[in-house]
């Protein structure tokens, strides 16, 4: 549920609208800032517990073991899956904004990340570089290890 959540259409709410702005553009803002938390809330939940604790060999209590990741088409913001893992996970036209990393993320899958551009870049100004059926706002790390399945 959490992941089709975030895979809903969302627009980011952009700058604060000015002074003058009339009252529907002021709410329009507000609703977009947010479901923005909502979403982080949603990622932070799923990020909680697809992380297995210091000793993945003794997971914490609130691991989520066997769990796929479906955020094919998802927004995401400022997403760290560092040391996350998932069964399998796919990001298939996901638009990543702000930062994100996935260094240390273990699958026991391939990760499907089909849509990633050759040649991306990670731009200075910040600006968004669209690439092969997705949008990256930011430099994504990308570090994911493969591992036999029990």
């Amino acid at each position: 549920m959490l992941c089709a959540y975030l895979r809903m259409p969302y627009t980011l709410p952009g700058d604060p609208p000015a002074d003058n702005a009339d009252e529907p553009t002021r709410t329009r803002h507000d609703h977009r800032v947010q479901e923005r938390e909502v979403r982080l809330t949603a990622q932070h939940i799923l990020t909680t517990h697809l992380h297995p604790g210091p000793n993945p060999d003794h997971p914490v209590k609130t691991y989520w073991p066997d769990t796929d990741l479906n955020l094919t088409g998802a927004t995401l913001i400022d997403l760290d899956l560092d040391h996350c893992q998932p069964h399998h996970a796919r990001f298939d036209r996901a638009t990543f904004t702000v930062d994100a990393y996935c260094g240390g993320a273990i699958t026991q899958h391939p990760v499907e990340t089909s849509n990633w551009p050759t040649g991306w870049r990670a731009t200075d100004d910040h600006q968004p570089v669209d690439g092969r059926e997705g949008t990256w706002h930011r430099l994504v790390e990308i570090e994911v290890a493969l591992v036999d399945s029990p």
